[in-house]
C-alpha cells in the first residue's frame, strides 16, 4: 500500500510540473500527460500477467514487436527530435512528461496486479485450532437410508 501511495504523490508532483511548465498552455500539457499515462497501462498488463493470460500476452508481444520495428521505426528516422524538441522548452518538457507519466503508470499497474490479487483466494476463512493450525475441516460419514 505504501508504494501505491507513492505513485500517486507522484502522480500530483508531475501534474504540479505540467502546469509550471506554462500555465497557459496547462490544458494540452494535461491531456499529453494524460495520453502518456493511459498508454504505459497496457505496458505495466504486459509486464505482469496473471497466471492465464501468458499466453495471450505472447502472442500480443509478438504483434507488437513486429509492428514497433517496421512501421515505427521507419517513421522515428524521418523525424527531426533535435529541431522539435529543442525548438522551444515547451516540447522538450511535454515529451519528457508523457514519457515520465507512462513510466509512471507502467510501475503503478505493475504493483497493482503484482502484489493485490483480485482473486481474494488468500481470504477464504481457515479454522485454526489454539496453536495456529490450521484445522481440516471434519468429514461426515455417509449415512445409509
Amino acid at each position: 500500500m505504501p508504494a501505491s501511495a507513492v505513485t500517486w504523490a507522484v502522480f500530483a508532483f508531475l501534474f504540479y510540473l505540467a502546469y509550471r511548465l506554462d500555465p497557459t498552455q496547462f490544458p494540452l500539457t494535461g491531456i499529453v500527460c494524460l495520453a502518456g499515462y493511459i498508454l504505459g497501462m497496457p505496458i505495466g498488463m504486459a509486464a505482469s500477467p496473471y497466471k492465464k493470460e501468458g499466453s495471450h500476452f505472447q502472442a500480443l508481444a509478438g504483434l507488437v514487436t513486429s509492428f514497433l520495428s517496421g512501421i515505427v521505426a521507419g517513421k522515428l528516422a524521418e523525424l527531426d527530435f533535435e529541431q522539435y524538441f529543442m525548438s522551444t522548452p515547451l516540447n522538450g518538457g511535454r515529451a519528457l512528461l508523457f514519457l515520465s507519466f507512462s513510466v509512471l503508470s507502467m510501475v503503478q499497474t505493475f504493483i497493482f496486479r503484482r502484489y493485490f490479487d483480485t482473486s481474494r483466494a488468500h481470504d477464504i476463512y481457515q479454522p485454526t485450532n489454539q496453536d495456529g493450525e490450521t484445522q481440516q475441516p471434519k468429514q461426515e460419514a455417509p449415512k445409509n437410508v
